[in-house]
């Protein structure tokens, strides 16, 4: 992914969304300027919350036809990362993390009866979520942190138990808090009721809500 907080669109298949992303962020601490960045090690976990916008947005069924070539785009907006808790054993508990870019996915049309769809929910209900090489650069209050960089793995849309839809990955991280990864995404209630009237066939999806209050990134 290039630098700067220009969104990456990712080509992919049609039931696949893969991203291979790098979120660059600034990290604001209290270590002095020009001090060296401690790799943290031990576990934390925090808050994550974000948006995914669609355009066109989701239909019920096959979607929006679209001329040859064509496609929908999925976007995940810059993240919010926080109310971190944990346990070091070198470094510090992060205040937070930072994540200025967002990810666009660019998926490939469906082909019925040689014309072509996109944006439909009977497709987005089979989605295999992917992103790879994810960073997360940390503030803390104690000193610089070095970047964790994840790589969460694969899931399929499923929910979690309060009911909320979502996705749950879970891979490796290297640097600040090596070890396990796990990224759970799920969608706040609205969201989750909208997406499931139009996976049902009503109603359509411009826009759904990652509850940072239901969702999370735990590293260690």
């Amino acid at each position: 992914m290039t630098r700067g907080k220009m969104a990456r669109s990712i080509a992919i298949g049609r039931v696949g969304l893969v991203a291979v992303v790098s979120m660059a962020g600034l990290v604001a601490t209290a270590a002095p300027a020009g001090a060296a960045k401690v790799t943290a090690v031990g576990t934390v976990t925090c808050s994550y919350g974000t948006t995914m916008t669609f355009n066109p947005p989701l239909q019920p069924g096959i979607g929006t036809p679209v001329s040859r070539g064509g496609s929908e785009l999925i976007t995940l907006a810059p993240a919010t990362i926080g109310t971190c808790i944990g346990s070091v054993t070198s470094g510090a508990v992060p205040t937070s993390g930072t994540n200025t870019e967002s990810i666009t996915f660019k998926v490939k049309a469906n082909v019925f009866n040689r014309n072509f769809y996109a944006g439909g929910c009977l497709f987005f209900s089979s989605v295999q979520l992917l992103i790879k090489h994810t960073t997360i650069n940390w503030a803390a209050t104690t000193g610089a942190l070095k970047p964790s960089k994840v790589a969460p793995g694969i899931a399929g849309l499923g929910s979690n138990s309060a009911g909320n839809l979502g996705f749950a990955l879970s891979g490796s991280v290297k640097g600040s808090f090596a070890g396990a990864a796990a990224l759970n995404l799920f969608f706040d209630a609205p969201s989750t009721s909208a997406l499931q009237g139009c996976l049902s066939g009503s109603g359509t999806v411009s826009l759904l809500t990652i509850d940072a209050t239901q969702s999370s990134i735990a590293l260690g």
